[in-house]
């Protein structure tokens, strides 16, 4: 009842958590009685009058064995979430798979399961890969596919326990990134993988010959300069500034202009001069023969003997009008006749007496053969007239029956490869001169024509158009030997047209230089495809498209690279493969832009690798025209084309559209609302427009343009 009230008469122990504790409690009424009635009260723990909060999990290495360290960190976490909420003397542990127990002050425990609290890191996470040593390479801007090989193989090397499976992708500047088989990714920086080589790395210095000296341990100056001569010569590639330093012994010190350093041991570079022996004495006998005979149009018995100072056959096999001459006396001037070695059975045939001896060139043979004395019998014999002469059909053309003679005396000249009009008149009268008789009149068959060649080579040709030549050292030669110009003041190679195409400009490949090579080449021939630069003249590239062009007599003409290669674009390395199906279209002419899609698709997919990647660069783009003409334009601007008759065809004639009509392949659309009119039977021009236009609308597609063909006309009748 209202007024009553309430008070202990004994008050329960509530200190101990999860125990019922008893109590009495006096009541008292407001008619004054009372009672004291017994009280049981049910004690909550700790663990009840708390919820601990979970805080964010921790990611560990391993779920099922966490480290002290990660333990720690889990029960700092814990308390730090219920910093506001524990009670004083509140106690936290966590075991090795992350499950943490909470321990109130009342002995009471919470748990929280390891599952809502760690989480096992990702490789990403748990991994830092790191390389020891940089990869060194040429260019740390654009790597070459072998670099890139090793900055991967560095990276595995250095890190043996990156996941099997896990792919290392090196990108052109170095930049990598390492994808893990859960998927997660680290990135490495280039500037961390690779830098560039230093001089030493890119190049190694040789000589082809080493210099010849007098004490190989005590070089003199002179000697040491050109042992760097010699190494700067064979290595035109050493960058400027390049600093070579000859020790006495040979030993060399290449110091770049980057501080690296190249060393070459001197034997490698010098050997000592050896004294040349003296040649021992050695004769040679050299005897012609020729036997009188008469005339009966074949050929004189001519024979040579060669032995040596003890009657043995010496082996030197004299070459005709070369190393000897058989001349005719008779003549004018002297006639040459050519004949071959024992026997020369090209003796002469004609009436006459000959003197057949060794020329000087021949002499100089025997003598290069090693012979220091020449004894030489020349010989005489004469062809008589038959008794009674047997006339012989001719047979035999212009060239075989003359032999045109070679002036006595050489024509001086400026420059014997290059002559002049006047020169080469000379040498024409000369040739003329030499081929007359006592009488003056010419020896050669009327209407010969003698034409001279800038080098001086003289061509006769006869009125049956057969020809004979004289070489131009036989009829020419300097006026002034000692201003005889050189083979790079006489010549000037000229400088290809076209560029060729190469993927470094700097570092050419062999079959690179080998174009070049080939292009100035071609740049320096005549109407007739022969070379314009003397014979023997070579052609060598360097590295950088530097064309040198070494002349016979050693002289040398240089075309920088720049004027003879240019870097290749996206368009020279790349050729974009033609899809195997067309696609079939309305119209080839005119393709819709959902016609243009699937050409594009068609072409992509066509130029994709087993692994579905573009085998294009990336950012290339691929445009189609009305006419299906597919245009590739790649990241640098560069294009390629394919037309469009090997990418679509027509769908109603498999693609043979050529015999279809513009009526057979279109269906013009009827315009859905007819016309209003005042008379069907005969409509006014204004009504004829209207309908003309009705039907252009009923015929476009939804960006407003005609899907008829270009110079369709509609017209209405009456």
């Amino acid at each position: 009842p209202k007024g009553t009230t309430y008070s202990w008469t004994k008050e329960p122990n509530t200190e101990t958590a999860g125990q019922p504790a008893t109590g009495s409690l006096h009541v008292a009424y407001p008619d004054g009685s009372s009672e004291d009635v017994p009280v049981k009260v049910n004690v909550k723990s700790n663990a009840d009058q708390y919820e601990p909060t979970v805080p964010d999990k921790t990611k560990v290495d391993d779920p099922t064995s966490l480290t002290a360290d990660e333990k720690k960190t889990i029960e700092d976490k814990i308390v730090e979430a219920n910093k506001d909420k524990f009670p004083e003397g509140t106690d936290v542990t966590v075991d090795n798979d992350g499950t943490a127990t909470i321990t109130y002050p009342d002995k009471s425990v919470d748990t929280i399961p390891g599952n809502k609290l760690v989480e096992e890191k990702n490789s990403s996470e748990k991994l830092d890969p790191t390389v020891k040593d940089k990869t060194k390479v040429d260019d740390p801007t654009k790597l070459t596919n072998d670099e890139r090989k090793e900055v991967e193989d560095n990276i595995r090397d250095n890190n043996p326990g990156l996941p099997e499976g896990t792919k290392i992708d090196v990108g052109d500047n170095g930049d990598t990134t390492i994808t893990y088989p859960d998927k997660s990714v680290d990135t490495i920086t280039g500037d961390k993988l690779v830098e560039e080589k230093k001089s030493a790395d890119k190049l190694d210095p040789t000589v082809k010959d080493k210099t010849k000296v007098d004490d190989p341990k005590k070089l003199t100056d002179d000697e040491k300069k050109e042992v760097e001569d010699n190494i700067r010569a064979n290595n035109p590639g050493l960058p400027e500034g390049t600093k070579i330093e000859v020790g006495d012994n040979g030993d060399t010190t290449i110091t770049y202009p980057d501080k690296s350093v190249d060393t070459i041991t001197g034997d490698k570079l010098v050997e000592e001069k050896t004294d040349t022996p003296t040649p021992t004495e050695k004769t040679v006998n050299v005897v012609f023969k020729g036997v009188d005979k008469k005339y009966d149009g074949k050929p004189a018995e001519v024979t040579v003997t060669i032995t040596d100072q003890d009657g043995k056959d010496v082996d030197v096999t004299l070459e005709a009008g070369k190393d000897y001459t058989i001349t005719k006396q008779s003549a004018a001037k002297a006639r040459m006749l050519l004949a071959t070695a024992k026997p020369l059975t090209d003796a002469p045939t004609e009436v006459g007496t000959y003197h057949v001896a060794l020329t000087e060139a021949g002499k100089q043979k025997l003598k290069d053969a090693g012979y220091t004395t020449v004894n030489e019998t020349p010989a005489d014999f004469t062809i008589s007239p038959a008794d009674t002469p047997t006339p012989t059909p001719d047979t035999k053309t212009d060239d075989e029956k003359y032999d045109p003679i070679i002036p006595g005396d050489k024509v001086k000249v400026d420059d014997p490869t290059k002559l002049t009009n006047e020169e080469k008149d000379e040498v024409v009268k000369a040739v003329e001169d030499a081929n007359k008789d006592d009488n003056g009149d010419s020896t050669l068959p009327d209407g010969t024509k003698i034409t001279v060649d800038n080098d001086g080579t003289t061509t006769v040709t006869y009125p049956d158009g057969t020809k004979d030549t004289i070489d131009g050292d036989k009829l020419v030669e300097p006026a002034n030997p000692s201003d005889t110009k050189t083979d790079d003041q006489t010549n000037d190679p000229k400088v290809p047209g076209d560029k060729v195409k190469v993927d470094d400009p700097t570092k050419l490949t062999d079959d690179e230089k080998e174009e070049v090579t080939k292009a100035v080449e071609d740049a320096n021939k005549d109407d007739n495809g022969d070379s314009t630069l003397p014979d023997g003249t070579k052609i060598t590239v360097d590295n950088d498209g530097t064309a040198t062009v070494t002349y016979p007599d050693g002289t040398k003409d240089t075309i920088d690279g720049d004027q003879l290669v240019e870097k290749k674009n996206d368009a020279d390395k790349n050729e974009p493969n033609v899809p195997g199906d067309k696609v079939k279209v309305d119209d080839p002419t005119k393709l819709t832009d959902d016609e243009k899609g699937e050409v594009v698709k068609a072409v992509e997919d066509a130029n994709k690798d087993d692994n579905g990647n573009s085998t294009l660069p990336d950012g290339t783009k691929i445009t189609v025209d009305d006419n299906g003409d597919v245009t590739v334009t790649y990241p640098d601007g560069s294009e390629d084309t394919i037309p469009g008759d090997k990418v679509v065809e027509g769908k109603d004639n498999g693609g043979e559209t050529g015999d279809q009509t513009d009526a057979e392949k279109n269906n013009p659309a009827v315009p859905g609302d007819k016309v209003k009119v005042d008379d069907p039977a005969k409509l006014t021009d204004g009504e004829k427009e209207d309908v003309v236009k009705a039907v252009e609308d009923a015929n476009k597609d939804d960006n407003g343009n005609s899907t008829l063909p270009d110079g369709t006309k509609i017209t209405v009748g009456d």
